[in-house]
């Protein structure tokens, strides 16, 4: 039985390394090709296209899009571009040919393709040629002066900051779909507003005047704080040519990132701070009945619809996704996708189906944090709904300057220590905005 088991985890683990490479390679904007990437996605992920075929056709779709230029013959044209050249030249050597196209182009792709260069020590090399400079003949001497003068740190680094961001694009997350995206120029703490009584318009009187609307009780505030992982690759695998490494170790950094955001948001979710979601806030529920069904799904909705400002106005809060724990994914599923329910609320034979009132609304969005035991006010039962953030938001994301994935660094180790360092670092914060925008149902436990 145990042999069966480890073999069936293997063969899931197998099936969800495939998916995750087939996210990471079609991530991104594709454009007006959108539609076409999202088709042969689905083919490659349901096994009618191989891996293989897939990277040739975005490859293709690349190439086709670029205008044509007049070829370019040698390597002494993109000498100016060097930086450019050996960052396309290391992506090729790690099976990423799909990310230099689609950063650098086709030209540099094909002429970095060229250049031969299959390994790190021969990417080492070329800083030198590229640059017409003579190559040390010892290799440690060579590694350790182009790491140190010839820009080696930064073709890394800009390496590093590509897998990075198809990591982090590959990552499921749901924080984008229900929190408001905010920006903050520092590290002070920030100011926003949301909408209120004191911002519907008035009919202007027989002067013509425009009457001021007072925001200062509708402000919430947001601050961004540095987060930051440090990894370093030993001399032994730069030696050894083990990219393998640099690799997983840029795309373990995007991971963390994420990891840390989704940390930091459910974590003043769940902690429900400062009582945001309460019976006086009009936006909580709770008792016996408010496991996810039917019934109390209804009572949500009303619940939440029935927001208003502080004239005590409707201020049309629709809900926009049900929000559950693995444990409600079914039931979620079920109340999004059936059409029909049975109108007595049992399983019996001769019950009567009924419409669904629910199909097709409030999409379901899953998130494992809600029962996971390591965070405060964790639930198996409990459930939320969300507003679209774009029009009434409960909770907000902010970032520095708008730089929402994190940044990668590398850079020769310290004197006491051998090889490459690579920090991984991000600015970010998260908040509460207005609670009309959520509802939490606390469920039967």
């Amino acid at each position: 039985m145990s042999e069966n088991i480890t073999s069936t985890e293997s063969i899931l683990a197998s099936e969800r390394n495939r998916i995750r490479e087939i996210e990471t390679i079609t991530a991104g904007d594709w454009g007006s090709h959108g539609e076409r990437v999202a088709s042969l996605k689905a083919s490659a992920i349901d096994g009618t296209l191989t891996a293989g075929t897939l990277q040739n056709e975005l490859l293709g779709i690349l190439r086709a899009a670029r205008p044509r230029g007049p070829a370019i013959h040698g390597v002494h044209s993109h000498a100016g571009d060097t930086s450019a050249m050996l960052t396309a030249s290391l992506l090729i050597h790690m099976g990423r040919e799909a990310t230099a196209e689609k950063n650098y182009g086709d030209a540099t792709t094909q002429a970095a393709k060229s250049l031969g260069l299959n390994s790190l020590h021969d990417i080492c090399r070329a800083s030198f040629s590229l640059a017409g400079l003579p190559v040390p003949s010892n290799r440690d001497e060579m590694l350790k002066a182009a790491f140190s003068t010839m820009n080696v740190s930064g073709v890394l680094s800009n390496v590093a900051n590509k897998s990075l961001q198809t990591s982090f694009a590959a990552f499921p997350s749901i924080i984008p779909k229900i929190a408001r995206t905010l920006s903050a120029n520092d590290f002070k703490t920030h100011t926003g507003y949301r909408a209120s009584a004191a911002t519907t318009f008035e009919q202007l009187g027989a002067t013509g005047e425009i009457k001021h609307g007072t925001v200062a009780e509708t402000s919430y505030t947001f601050r961004v704080d540095t987060f930051a992982k440090m990894l370093a690759i030993p001399r032994q695998d730069i030696i050894n040519d083990d990219l393998g490494a640099f690799d997983s170790f840029a795309a373990q950094l995007g991971r963390g990132g994420n990891e840390k955001l989704q940390d930091l948001l459910w974590t003043l979710i769940l902690a429900n701070t400062g009582s945001f979601f309460a019976s006086g806030n009009g936006n909580y529920i709770s008792g016996a009945a408010t496991n996810l069904q039917s019934s109390s799904l209804d009572t949500a909705v009303t619940k939440m619809m029935r927001q208003t400002d502080a004239n005590g106005k409707p201020i049309n809060a629709l809900p926009r996704w049900l929000v559950v724990s693995p444990e409600n994914k079914f039931t979620a599923d079920a109340l999004y996708q059936a059409r029909a329910v049975n109108s007595t609320g049992t399983t019996t034979v001769n019950s009567l189906p009924g419409a669904n009132p629910f199909y097709g609304l409030y999409e379901p969005l899953v998130s494992p944090w809600l029962s996971n035991a390591s965070y405060s006010g964790y639930s198996l039962t409990g459930w939320y709904l969300f507003a679209d953030p774009a029009d009434i938001a409960a909770f907000g994301v902010a970032y520095l300057n708008g730089q929402s994935t994190p940044i990668v660094e590398t850079s020769a180790t310290d004197f006491s220590t051998l090889g490459v360092q690579m920090r991984g670092y991000w600015d970010i914060g998260v908040c509460q905005i207005d609670h009309r925008g959520a509802l939490l149902s606390k469920g039967a436990t």
